[in-house]
């Protein structure tokens, strides 16, 4: 303590003579070369350098030798003498009483090529891999923008009608801004077309207020906003970079508008086309059309009623929402169990939604169970209960911990009757010694799916 102390004060103490020398002297060499000029970072031989150069008294002398020597912690380009007295940011961390010295001596440590934050190799803002560097970050330079212009504010919007416009060009600070008439009972629809990764652009239709009317701010490529018009009015259409990237400045665009009067839902275009802000199956115009029916066996919501599948009713009966009988049905519930000898199990069994399978066996030895079936068509679980588990006396209605429920083909599951411990509710539970195996498919999982199951006990 008494030689950091005795360090510090050496260091404070020089203070004032090398902020003159270092100010005299100019910033040390940079090593980078992208870089701005002047503040860098010293290496450990440029320190030393410096504090030979400012004095000609030895009293810092033990402090510069120690530092080229590399025992202070000198590391290539971070030879900084401020960051060696406690890696203290000139910009924000340096005490006031070092500031021209740190500055000097420490001259940007973020400006290094070697292990530092903020260098050439691996550090946000490099220019190698990392986000906000210098191959994807904001790229610098003219804007070469369109004809339009100027139109950057609706005094200056550009007049448009309906039809298509290519070439257009989006800048930074640059925004575009397009009017046109619509009569009342018309639309107006806008599509955008551009590749996001050189830049997010995003859409508005406005009024005269600048109300926005319908907009489109996603992080993809494309847009598009629609409006209907209840007076006939002129309209905006407002276009602005959000976010500049890729390898130009600024990001082109095409624009196609489109007007006239809304026409009957088609019911499989993905677009609202009687603008009651409702589009294809989600429209009530469209029940009972072809495109939405509900396909049973697909995973698709077909009908866009929330339900898909074998959840929505309009599939009751199907033979897609139909649980194949096997050989070892009816045993939906654990008071219908089938009972199950060590060592066997069956096969070519079938559990679906809502008609779940039960098994029963008796022992006090551990228990071993193994279930086979193909994940991808249908995701099973299975639980092990004790006959205490549906005791109405006993409350503790659960199952024994021993659950398997992977995302992945077959399941096991062990239990050891032996070391087995009570919930915490009913202290005093017991096992009976007869145990309940229920398999079932997962609530989130398809309707139904086949396996087999051995149980050893």
């Amino acid at each position: 303590m008494r030689n950091l102390s005795l360090l510090l004060a050496v260091v404070f103490c020089a203070t004032a003579v090398f902020s003159v020398a270092c100010i005299t002297q100019g910033p040390a060499p940079d090593d980078d070369d992208d870089t701005p000029a002047g503040i860098s970072c010293a290496t450990a031989d440029e320190a030393w350098n410096t504090c030979a150069a400012v004095t000609s008294s030895p009293t810092p002398a033990p402090f510069c030798a120690s530092l080229a020597a590399g025992s202070i912690g000198a590391d290539s380009d971070w030879g900084c003498i401020a960051s060696l007295l406690g890696n203290w940011d000139c910009a924000t961390g340096l005490p006031s009483s070092l500031e021209e010295f740190g500055t000097c001596i420490n001259l940007n440590p973020g400006g290094d090529d070697d292990d530092t934050a903020g260098d050439d190799d691996d550090t946000v803002g490099d220019d190698d891999d990392i986000i906000g560097d210098d191959d994807d970050s904001v790229p610098t330079g003219p804007c070469n923008d369109d004809t339009s212009e100027p139109n950057n504010g609706l005094a200056e919007a550009t007049p448009v009608t309906a039809g298509s416009y290519t070439g257009l060009v989006s800048c930074t600070d640059d925004e575009d801004y397009y009017s046109i008439s619509v009569n009342a009972g018309q639309y107006l629809r806008a599509s955008f077309t551009f590749v996001d990764e050189e830049g997010d652009i995003d859409v508005k239709i406005m009024d005269a207020t600048e109300t926005s009317l319908d907009s489109s701010a996603s992080s993809t490529d494309n847009e598009e906003v629609a409006f209907l018009s209840e007076a006939s009015a002129t309209y905006y259409i407002h276009v602005r970079l959000f976010s500049d990237s890729g390898a130009a400045v600024g990001n082109p665009y095409d624009m196609v508008v489109e007007t006239g009067t809304p026409g009957a839902e088609d019911c499989g275009d993905s677009v609202d086309n009687d603008f009651d802000g409702e589009t294809d199956c989600s429209d009530s115009d469209c029940d009972g059309n072809a495109n939405c029916l509900e396909d049973c066996g697909d995973g698709v919501d077909n009908d866009a009623d929330g339900l898909t599948d074998c959840a929505d009713s309009s599939c009751d009966g199907s033979a897609e929402c139909t649980c194949a009988t096997d050989s070892l049905e009816e045993n939906d519930a654990w008071d219908a169990a089938r009972p199950v000898a060590s060592g066997t199990g069956g096969s070519n069994l079938f559990v679906c939604q809502g008609d779940e399978d039960w098994y029963e066996f008796s022992t006090n030895s551990p228990i071993s169970i193994d279930l086979t079936f193909i994940d991808e068509d249908g995701d099973i679980d299975c639980k092990l209960y004790d006959a205490g588990s549906f005791d109405s006396t006993a409350s503790w209605n659960t199952h024994l911990g021993s659950t398997c429920g992977s995302t992945t083909d077959n399941e096991s599951m062990t239990f050891d009757p032996s070391s087995w411990t009570p919930p915490t509710t009913t202290p005093s539970a017991t096992l009976s010694g007869t145990y309940y195996l229920r398999i079932h498919m997962f609530s989130g999982s398809t309707f139904s799916n086949g396996y087999s199951f051995t149980v050893n006990y």
